[in-house]
């Protein structure tokens, strides 16, 4: 039998794996535009954690998790938008 929020858990962990990967590739190549796309992977799979703690009923960690995702997703955009990279 499946886990209910298996769907959930596998977009977070495949999140989290492009997210190191591509660190990994930005630190290694010196890309400043695969930093900035590592944290949107990074933010996208903290809002899915976020999802599946609210789903569990652990409300307060999931609101705290979404506001982490709200300050990392606007310093990332802050930062791409001064660096102006496109």
């Amino acid at each position: 039998m499946k886990h209910p929020y298996e769907k959930f858990i596998k977009i977070n962990l495949f999140s989290l794996f492009l997210a190191v990967f591509i660190g990994g590739l930005a630190f290694i190549k010196g890309y400043i535009v695969l930093v900035l796309i590592s944290l949107y992977f990074l933010v996208i799979s903290m809002a899915f954690e976020a999802i599946i703690l609210h789903v569990t009923f652990r409300k307060k960690e999931s609101i705290l998790m979404a506001l982490r995702v709200v300050l990392l997703f606007l310093v990332a955009t802050y930062l791409f938008i001064q660096l102006q990279i496109l």
